[in-house]
Protein backbone atom coordinates (compact mmCIF):
# COMPACT_ATOMS: atom_id res chain seq x y z
CA UNK A 1 0.00 0.00 0.00
CA UNK A 2 2.99 2.25 0.85
CA UNK A 3 4.65 2.19 -2.55
CA UNK A 4 1.11 2.09 -4.36
CA UNK A 5 0.46 5.24 -2.56
CA UNK A 6 4.00 6.96 -3.23
CA UNK A 7 3.81 5.96 -6.83
CA UNK A 8 -0.11 7.29 -7.14
CA UNK A 9 1.27 10.25 -5.84
CA UNK A 10 4.30 10.70 -8.63
CA UNK A 11 1.82 9.92 -11.41
CA UNK A 12 -0.04 12.99 -10.26
CA UNK A 13 2.59 15.49 -9.77
CA UNK A 14 3.55 14.35 -12.77
CA UNK A 15 0.27 14.89 -14.47
CA UNK A 16 0.25 18.22 -12.64
CA UNK A 17 3.41 19.34 -14.20
CA UNK A 18 2.78 18.62 -17.77
CA UNK A 19 -1.03 20.61 -17.57
CA UNK A 20 1.34 23.45 -16.07
CA UNK A 21 3.71 23.21 -18.86
CA UNK A 22 1.23 22.60 -21.54
CA UNK A 23 -0.49 25.85 -20.37
CA UNK A 24 2.40 28.27 -20.44
CA UNK A 25 2.86 26.95 -23.60
CA UNK A 26 -0.25 28.23 -24.87
CA UNK A 27 -0.13 31.10 -22.84
CA UNK A 28 3.21 31.36 -24.45
CA UNK A 29 1.74 31.40 -28.18
CA UNK A 30 -0.88 33.76 -26.95
CA UNK A 31 0.91 36.85 -26.04
CA UNK A 32 3.63 35.83 -29.25
CA UNK A 33 0.78 35.79 -31.05
CA UNK A 34 -1.12 39.39 -30.10
CA UNK A 35 2.62 40.69 -29.50
CA UNK A 36 3.94 39.99 -33.07
CA UNK A 37 0.63 41.93 -34.35
CA UNK A 38 1.38 44.72 -32.42
CA UNK A 39 5.19 44.83 -33.50
CA UNK A 40 3.56 44.37 -37.35
CA UNK A 41 1.45 47.52 -37.00
CA UNK A 42 4.58 49.62 -35.50
CA UNK A 43 6.45 48.39 -38.65
CA UNK A 44 5.72 50.11 -41.43
CA UNK A 45 7.23 48.52 -44.17
CA UNK A 46 4.79 45.72 -43.52
CA UNK A 47 1.36 46.97 -45.14
CA UNK A 48 -2.19 45.73 -43.73
CA UNK A 49 -4.42 44.43 -47.37
CA UNK A 50 -7.65 44.88 -47.26
CA UNK A 51 -9.23 43.75 -50.69
CA UNK A 52 -7.32 45.94 -52.75
CA UNK A 53 -3.73 46.71 -51.50
CA UNK A 54 -5.27 49.58 -48.93
CA UNK A 55 -3.94 49.73 -45.60
CA UNK A 56 -5.99 49.36 -43.01
CA UNK A 57 -8.50 51.95 -42.17
CA UNK A 58 -9.02 50.47 -38.30
CA UNK A 59 -5.49 51.83 -37.18
CA UNK A 60 -3.50 55.10 -37.37
CA UNK A 61 0.04 53.64 -36.87
CA UNK A 62 0.62 54.01 -40.58
CA UNK A 63 2.08 57.46 -42.37
CA UNK A 64 0.22 58.83 -45.24
CA UNK A 65 1.16 60.89 -47.76
CA UNK A 66 -0.43 64.40 -46.43
CA UNK A 67 0.44 67.56 -45.63
CA UNK A 68 1.73 67.91 -42.35
CA UNK A 69 0.37 70.70 -39.92
CA UNK A 70 1.82 69.46 -36.59
CA UNK A 71 3.91 67.23 -34.74
CA UNK A 72 3.68 66.58 -30.76
CA UNK A 73 5.92 64.40 -29.00
CA UNK A 74 4.12 62.51 -26.60
CA UNK A 75 6.55 61.11 -23.12
CA UNK A 76 5.30 59.20 -20.19
CA UNK A 77 6.53 57.23 -17.12
CA UNK A 78 9.83 58.83 -17.53
CA UNK A 79 10.39 58.87 -13.28
CA UNK A 80 13.51 60.77 -13.01
CA UNK A 81 15.43 58.70 -16.00
CA UNK A 82 16.87 61.81 -16.94
CA UNK A 83 18.80 60.81 -19.46
CA UNK A 84 15.96 58.51 -21.76
CA UNK A 85 14.15 61.69 -20.80
CA UNK A 86 17.00 63.74 -22.61
CA UNK A 87 17.10 61.06 -24.97
CA UNK A 88 13.65 61.62 -26.37
CA UNK A 89 13.79 65.38 -26.62
CA UNK A 90 16.78 65.63 -28.58
CA UNK A 91 14.93 62.51 -30.87
CA UNK A 92 11.64 65.13 -30.54
CA UNK A 93 13.66 67.34 -32.34
CA UNK A 94 15.28 65.32 -35.37
CA UNK A 95 11.39 64.35 -36.14
CA UNK A 96 10.67 68.16 -35.88
CA UNK A 97 8.32 67.97 -33.59
CA UNK A 98 6.53 71.44 -32.69
CA UNK A 99 6.19 71.10 -28.75
CA UNK A 100 5.99 67.86 -26.34
CA UNK A 101 3.24 66.93 -24.00
CA UNK A 102 4.39 64.45 -21.36
CA UNK A 103 1.93 62.73 -19.79
CA UNK A 104 2.93 62.49 -16.08
CA UNK A 105 4.74 59.71 -13.48
CA UNK A 106 8.05 62.75 -14.35
CA UNK A 107 9.34 61.57 -11.27
CA UNK A 108 9.42 58.12 -9.16
CA UNK A 109 7.47 59.93 -5.64
CA UNK A 110 7.44 63.96 -6.38
CA UNK A 111 10.11 65.19 -4.67
CA UNK A 112 10.81 68.76 -5.15
CA UNK A 113 14.26 68.50 -6.36
CA UNK A 114 13.70 65.39 -8.85
CA UNK A 115 10.57 67.55 -10.26
CA UNK A 116 13.58 70.79 -10.37
CA UNK A 117 16.05 68.42 -12.17
CA UNK A 118 13.19 67.35 -14.86
CA UNK A 119 12.11 70.64 -15.76
CA UNK A 120 15.59 71.98 -15.92
CA UNK A 121 15.96 69.08 -18.74
CA UNK A 122 12.79 70.52 -20.34
CA UNK A 123 13.78 74.00 -20.61
CA UNK A 124 17.16 73.15 -22.04
CA UNK A 125 15.71 71.10 -24.92
CA UNK A 126 14.41 74.73 -26.01
CA UNK A 127 11.05 72.90 -26.88
CA UNK A 128 7.70 74.30 -26.29
CA UNK A 129 6.25 71.50 -23.60
CA UNK A 130 3.74 71.17 -21.18
CA UNK A 131 3.18 68.62 -18.80
CA UNK A 132 0.37 66.58 -16.54
CA UNK A 133 1.30 64.82 -13.17
CA UNK A 134 0.93 61.30 -12.54
CA UNK A 135 0.08 59.27 -9.62
CA UNK A 136 3.71 58.88 -8.84
CA UNK A 137 4.18 62.81 -8.93
CA UNK A 138 1.89 63.57 -6.03
CA UNK A 139 3.27 60.77 -3.70
CA UNK A 140 5.73 63.00 -1.26
CA UNK A 141 2.45 65.48 -0.91
CA UNK A 142 -0.37 63.07 -0.94
CA UNK A 143 0.74 60.11 0.71
CA UNK A 144 4.67 60.37 2.28
CA UNK A 145 3.41 62.85 4.30
CA UNK A 146 7.47 64.66 4.41
CA UNK A 147 6.96 67.03 1.96
CA UNK A 148 4.24 70.00 2.74
CA UNK A 149 3.84 71.65 -1.04
CA UNK A 150 2.46 69.91 -4.17
CA UNK A 151 5.56 69.43 -5.69
CA UNK A 152 4.80 69.26 -8.88
CA UNK A 153 2.12 72.17 -9.29
CA UNK A 154 5.20 74.14 -7.71
CA UNK A 155 7.61 73.08 -10.67
CA UNK A 156 5.10 73.04 -13.55
CA UNK A 157 2.01 75.14 -12.67
CA UNK A 158 -1.62 73.12 -13.13
CA UNK A 159 -1.64 70.03 -14.11
CA UNK A 160 -4.74 70.87 -16.78
CA UNK A 161 -5.32 72.87 -19.72
CA UNK A 162 -6.66 74.12 -22.63
CA UNK A 163 -4.16 74.56 -26.09
CA UNK A 164 -4.83 76.28 -29.18
CA UNK A 165 -2.51 75.46 -32.21
CA UNK A 166 -2.38 75.53 -35.83
CA UNK A 167 -6.30 75.11 -35.53
CA UNK A 168 -6.58 72.30 -32.95
CA UNK A 169 -7.25 71.88 -29.78
CA UNK A 170 -5.76 70.08 -27.07
CA UNK A 171 -6.94 69.25 -24.02
CA UNK A 172 -4.82 68.38 -20.81
CA UNK A 173 -6.78 66.76 -18.03
CA UNK A 174 -5.44 66.24 -14.35
CA UNK A 175 -6.53 62.66 -13.40
CA UNK A 176 -3.41 62.00 -11.09
CA UNK A 177 -5.10 61.51 -7.51
CA UNK A 178 -6.07 57.95 -7.65
CA UNK A 179 -8.19 58.55 -4.45
CA UNK A 180 -10.10 61.91 -5.45
CA UNK A 181 -10.20 62.07 -9.12
CA UNK A 182 -10.90 65.22 -10.47
CA UNK A 183 -12.23 68.59 -8.47
CA UNK A 184 -15.46 70.45 -9.13
CA UNK A 185 -13.02 73.56 -10.50
CA UNK A 186 -11.39 71.23 -13.48
CA UNK A 187 -15.06 69.67 -13.92
CA UNK A 188 -16.08 73.14 -15.05
CA UNK A 189 -12.71 73.60 -17.17
CA UNK A 190 -13.74 70.40 -18.98
CA UNK A 191 -16.98 71.24 -19.31
CA UNK A 192 -16.04 74.50 -21.02
CA UNK A 193 -12.98 73.07 -23.06
CA UNK A 194 -14.02 69.58 -24.08
CA UNK A 195 -15.87 70.99 -27.20
CA UNK A 196 -13.31 72.50 -28.80
CA UNK A 197 -10.97 69.61 -27.96
CA UNK A 198 -9.77 67.70 -31.03
CA UNK A 199 -7.49 65.37 -28.76
CA UNK A 200 -7.41 64.40 -24.98
CA UNK A 201 -4.52 64.04 -22.78
CA UNK A 202 -4.24 62.39 -19.44
CA UNK A 203 -2.38 60.24 -17.26
CA UNK A 204 -4.32 57.08 -16.02
CA UNK A 205 -6.48 55.49 -18.88
CA UNK A 206 -9.97 56.02 -19.36
CA UNK A 207 -10.98 53.26 -21.64
CA UNK A 208 -9.30 49.74 -21.34
CA UNK A 209 -7.87 46.94 -23.90
CA UNK A 210 -9.86 44.15 -22.64
CA UNK A 211 -7.23 41.63 -24.36
CA UNK A 212 -4.16 42.65 -22.56
CA UNK A 213 -3.88 41.45 -18.80
CA UNK A 214 -2.60 45.46 -17.77
CA UNK A 215 -5.84 46.42 -19.60
CA UNK A 216 -8.23 47.72 -16.44
CA UNK A 217 -4.92 49.77 -14.87
CA UNK A 218 -6.07 53.11 -14.53
CA UNK A 219 -8.37 55.97 -13.47
CA UNK A 220 -11.32 54.18 -11.12
CA UNK A 221 -8.98 51.49 -10.37
CA UNK A 222 -9.12 51.70 -6.42
CA UNK A 223 -12.17 54.01 -5.58
CA UNK A 224 -15.84 53.70 -6.13
CA UNK A 225 -16.12 57.43 -6.72
CA UNK A 226 -13.58 57.72 -9.30
CA UNK A 227 -14.66 55.19 -11.37
CA UNK A 228 -18.03 56.67 -11.45
CA UNK A 229 -16.31 60.08 -12.63
CA UNK A 230 -13.96 57.68 -15.25
CA UNK A 231 -17.31 56.67 -16.73
CA UNK A 232 -18.86 60.52 -16.77
CA UNK A 233 -15.52 61.69 -18.57
CA UNK A 234 -15.64 59.12 -20.87
CA UNK A 235 -19.19 59.76 -22.12
CA UNK A 236 -18.41 63.37 -22.63
CA UNK A 237 -15.27 62.24 -25.04
CA UNK A 238 -17.78 60.06 -26.65
CA UNK A 239 -20.14 62.97 -26.90
CA UNK A 240 -17.57 65.75 -28.49
CA UNK A 241 -15.34 65.47 -31.74
CA UNK A 242 -12.57 64.27 -30.17
CA UNK A 243 -10.47 61.98 -32.37
CA UNK A 244 -8.32 59.54 -29.63
CA UNK A 245 -7.19 60.22 -26.49
CA UNK A 246 -3.80 59.59 -25.13
CA UNK A 247 -2.58 58.36 -21.62
CA UNK A 248 0.30 56.33 -20.23
CA UNK A 249 0.63 54.89 -16.68
CA UNK A 250 0.85 51.25 -18.13
CA UNK A 251 4.30 51.31 -19.13
CA UNK A 252 3.57 49.98 -22.48
CA UNK A 253 2.51 51.43 -26.27
CA UNK A 254 -0.81 50.34 -27.47
CA UNK A 255 -3.55 51.80 -29.87
CA UNK A 256 -7.44 50.39 -29.60
CA UNK A 257 -10.58 51.78 -31.00
CA UNK A 258 -13.70 52.56 -28.35
CA UNK A 259 -15.49 49.71 -27.58
CA UNK A 260 -18.52 51.36 -28.51
CA UNK A 261 -17.76 51.33 -32.20
CA UNK A 262 -17.59 55.30 -32.31
CA UNK A 263 -14.52 56.53 -34.77
CA UNK A 264 -12.27 57.71 -30.95
CA UNK A 265 -8.81 55.55 -30.53
CA UNK A 266 -6.99 55.13 -27.14
CA UNK A 267 -3.50 55.40 -27.44
CA UNK A 268 -1.20 53.87 -24.46
CA UNK A 269 2.03 55.80 -24.57
CA UNK A 270 4.66 53.63 -23.58
CA UNK A 271 7.40 54.54 -20.44
CA UNK A 272 10.95 56.75 -20.81
CA UNK A 273 12.26 54.93 -17.86
CA UNK A 274 14.44 51.71 -18.50
CA UNK A 275 14.43 50.07 -15.40
CA UNK A 276 10.56 49.57 -14.64
CA UNK A 277 8.98 49.15 -18.35
CA UNK A 278 7.40 46.37 -19.71
CA UNK A 279 9.14 46.69 -23.17
CA UNK A 280 11.83 48.63 -24.25
CA UNK A 281 11.94 52.42 -23.38
CA UNK A 282 10.17 54.55 -26.30
CA UNK A 283 8.30 57.69 -26.45
CA UNK A 284 5.55 58.61 -29.74
CA UNK A 285 5.12 61.19 -31.77
CA UNK A 286 1.57 61.98 -32.95
CA UNK A 287 1.52 63.88 -36.61
CA UNK A 288 -1.54 65.51 -37.32
CA UNK A 289 -1.97 66.28 -41.02
CA UNK A 290 -3.88 69.63 -42.49
CA UNK A 291 -7.21 67.16 -43.25
CA UNK A 292 -7.84 66.52 -39.86
CA UNK A 293 -6.51 62.97 -39.90
CA UNK A 294 -4.00 61.79 -37.77
CA UNK A 295 -0.56 59.38 -37.25
CA UNK A 296 0.86 57.77 -34.32
CA UNK A 297 4.12 56.60 -34.04
CA UNK A 298 6.34 54.55 -31.59
CA UNK A 299 9.88 55.42 -31.08
CA UNK A 300 11.71 53.24 -29.02
CA UNK A 301 15.31 55.03 -27.08
CA UNK A 302 18.05 52.86 -27.96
Amino acid sequence: MKNLSIKSCLTALFSIGCLLIILLILLAIIFFVRGESISNLLNHDIVRVDGANKSSQNTHLFPKSKNVRLKIALISDTENDIRNLYDALETAKEHDADMVIHLGDLSQLGVLEDLDNMKLVFDQSGLEYYATPGDRDLWAYLYGKYQSVNGFQKVFGDGYRFISKNDNGFLIIDNADEFYGIDDDQWKFIEENLPNADFVFLHNPIEFDDSLLLGHKGMGQYDENVEKQRVKLLDMIRNSNVKAVFAGDQHRFTEFKDSSGKDLYFYIVGATNAERNLEYPSFAILTIYEDGDFYVKKIELN
